[in-house]
């Protein structure tokens, strides 16, 4: 765990939210075998990655260690089961189980199925391998989260959304409405 803890502080330049980001386009192409084109799959499993990280108070060092567990497992064993319900194990399983996290209500409040998460965790346990956290795994990961992550706008709205404070004006990237957006506020919409 310190080996972890030393390369995340080398490489302060990949935060949760770019992790989180980088952790479902893995899933979608590697695990899942679909493009990353197809924009509803990626921004379902990010949101769901997002409430985790909110639930669990996942950090970057958290998205590495999860990294390395999955591939420990079986890939024909991994695709059995739904996505989702493999995200939640392994992340009670790093994190759940220390913060002492009632499982049945997160089940209940992502909505997922209690027997499939029961047979995703009986496989976890079943199939899962103890990880090497050598300096050579850690900066592996480190590489790949860093190629294939950038933060993207729709993290920023995500977050702006949720946040309780909105500066009055801001300006988001967006590739789809230009290089340059100001949203409206409601009080001047024209009448």
């Amino acid at each position: 765990m310190d080996a972890i803890t030393l390369i995340n502080e080398k490489h302060q330049k990949i935060d949760e939210h770019k992790c989180a980001s980088g952790f479902a386009i893995f899933l979608i192409e590697h695990i899942q075998k679909k493009t990353k084109e197809d924009k509803d799959i990626f921004e379902n499993l990010l949101k769901f990655i997002l409430k985790l990280m909110d639930i669990y108070k996942i950090k970057t060092v958290n998205f590495i260690e999860a990294f390395l567990i999955l591939e420990t497992i079986n890939l024909t064993i991994i695709r059995a089961h739904p996505i989702e319900e493999w995200i939640l194990v392994i992340f009670h399983f790093i994190n759940g189980n220390i913060k002492d996290h009632n499982l049945k209500f997160i089940i209940e409040s992502l909505k997922l199925d209690h027997i499939e998460i029961t047979n995703v965790t009986a496989s976890f346990y079943m199939n899962k391998k103890n990880i090497k956290l050598t300096e050579k795994n850690m900066k592996r990961v480190i590489t790949l989260l860093s190629h294939v992550v950038r933060r993207s706008s729709r993290i920023k709205i995500f977050n702006e959304i949720n946040s309780d404070v909105k500066p009055k004006e801001y300006n988001t990237n967006d590739q789809i409405l230009g290089s340059c957006w100001h949203p409206m506020d409601s009080d001047e919409i024209p009448k």
